[in-house]
């Protein structure tokens, strides 16, 4: 069975694309997680580093503590590191979703393929550990770090169940799209 696919995707699908890649292999070992975007984390720490900014620095004019100041110089590092970081996987992100030209994803009986203007990339079924499908993404994750990680867009999840049963790969499948149920509501 060959998907095509033409338009390029939502950029929530590669900021959970990207967080997979970050944490290949936690998800290799607890396939049965919640996924996050990978912005979550350094804005949650760039918001926390600048209320705790706040509240240090308030206490330095009220207390005249020098002791203040610490907390305000790490916290500012803190602050400097998220915000830039922020920006590193923001940046990631359009690139990705910048990528055009024609793709397609072809499961076959003993591979899975994704072909795009920068080539083909194949993963074999027995390489395969899991075919995870997420919020935005399906993931077939290789047993080997060192092989590629095939994702595509969570719309196509009805043509890619038909090709996993037809090719008797069911138990390869962890559906975590009950996760995320509450927020498509």
């Amino acid at each position: 069975m060959k998907i095509k696919i033409a338009e390029s995707a939502d950029k929530r699908y590669y900021n959970e694309f990207y967080w997979i890649l970050l944490n290949y292999d936690f998800l290799r070992e607890e396939p049965r997680s919640h996924v996050h975007f990978a912005t979550t984390r350094p804005l949650v720490y760039t918001i926390i580093s600048i209320a705790m900014i706040l509240i240090f620095s308030i206490s330095l004019l009220i207390n005249h503590h020098i002791i203040n100041v610490y907390p305000i110089v790490f916290f500012s590092l803190v602050l400097i590191v998220s915000v830039s970081y922020l920006i590193y996987v923001l940046r990631i992100i359009n690139q990705y979703h910048g990528i055009t030209g024609k793709r397609s994803l072809q499961i076959a009986k003993y591979y899975v393929q994704v072909e795009n203007s920068q080539g083909k990339y194949r993963l074999l079924w027995r390489d395969t550990k899991f075919v995870i499908f997420n919020h935005y993404t399906i993931c077939f994750i290789p047993k080997d770090p060192t092989k590629i990680l095939i994702s595509t867009r969570i719309e196509y999840k009805k043509e890619i169940k038909k090709a996993i049963r037809e090719y008797s790969k069911r138990r390869l499948v962890i559906d975590n799209t009950k996760f995320y149920e509450k927020k498509k509501k």
